[in-house]
């Protein structure tokens, strides 16, 4: 149970750092656009107002923001029970750590905002990557740790 506790917490953490994040950048930008930090990255602040669910448009927005939440808290007791289940591996719950503090911190923007805030645009000259957060990075970070655990276990490379 003390295992699960400082998954948890690290969830919890990342989930705070992503929102501390979010409540400077939006100070930051009340009079700013955009923030050059160096030639390929930017501070840019946008408001991603989740309009599309699984590629098809929803014209009921209470419908949708109804769907993510339920999808979210489903995600959500999926990943506490793979704590539960794969305790004993780590790497793995590091992963879900990362996945599941990233996951709760977006979540906390669409129930509050009815949006995402996300800020850092990585680029090379003209082309530019999606905008994302640290919620996002987090997920992403995750999936990796998860990925590669799973691969080394099944000596996939």
């Amino acid at each position: 149970m003390k295992k699960n506790l400082l998954w948890i917490f690290l969830s919890f953490v990342i989930s705070f750092v992503d929102q501390l994040s979010k409540i400077f950048i939006t100070k930051l930008f009340i009079y700013k656009k955009i923030l050059i930090i160096n030639s390929f990255l930017n501070l840019f602040l946008i408001y991603n107002y989740k309009k599309i669910i699984f590629n098809l448009i929803c014209e009921k927005i209470y419908l949708q923001q109804n769907i993510l939440i339920i999808i979210n808290i489903f995600i959500f007791f999926l990943v506490i029970y793979f704590f539960k289940i794969f305790i004993k591996e780590y790497i793995f719950c590091y992963g879900l750590s990362f996945f599941l503090g990233g996951a709760v911190g977006n979540f906390i923007d669409y129930v509050l905002y009815n949006y995402v805030i996300d800020f850092f645009d990585i680029h090379i000259n003209c082309l530019h990557w999606f905008i994302f957060n640290i919620s996002d990075s987090s997920i992403f970070i995750g999936i990796i740790i998860i990925t590669l655990d799973k691969f080394k276990k099944y000596k996939i490379f």
